[in-house]
């Protein structure tokens, strides 16, 4: 895992662990679903295609797990 990668790790997991807070879930996977449900109705109140972004951010995860060494 690159520093770069890394570092955004640990920024989500401080996210993750607020809501995980704010929301009484002891599972992350809990808490991911929630974050990535609110972000969907964010999506849909700004007149985002979150599946669009949703297809760009798999193409750039692909591409730095590839470039991980």
């Amino acid at each position: 895992m690159t520093p770069a990668i890394e570092r955004r790790t640990r920024d989500i997991s401080a996210v993750l662990h607020g809501r995980a807070r704010t929301s009484n879930h002891d599972d992350q996977t809990d808490a991911v679903t929630d974050i990535l449900a609110d972000i969907r109705h964010w999506c849909d109140a700004y007149a985002v295609d979150f599946d669009n972004c949703n297809r760009i951010a798999a193409d750039h995860h692909q591409a730095e797990v590839a470039d991980t060494p």
